[in-house]
């Protein structure tokens, strides 16, 4: 299993320009490296709340979704887990 630990982050590790391999190397990614993601993973695990940032790529032709979390991440709304395999 690969993983992707600058995305754990989400937004607060984003940068938008920049050397891709110096940024991976601090714990950054950039559009680069989330095409890089989106073409090459697996599994998306998403939370609810982000998920309408990436509805248009996570399309039932080309993934099916798996049952989601029994509880969220946080006390927050919207915490829940979807994940997503790609066919």
């Amino acid at each position: 299993m690969n993983l992707f630990p600058p995305q754990i982050n989400d937004g607060y590790s984003f940068k938008s320009n920049g050397d891709t391999a110096k940024l991976f190397k601090i714990g950054f990614w950039n559009q680069e490296m989330k095409a890089e993601w989106k073409a090459a993973a697996d599994f998306f695990i998403v939370e609810d709340q982000r998920y309408n940032n990436l509805k248009d790529f996570l399309t039932p032709d080309q993934f099916d979704e798996l049952p989601r979390s029994p509880v969220g991440t946080s006390c927050l709304d919207g915490s829940i887990l979807r994940i997503f395999q790609r066919k």
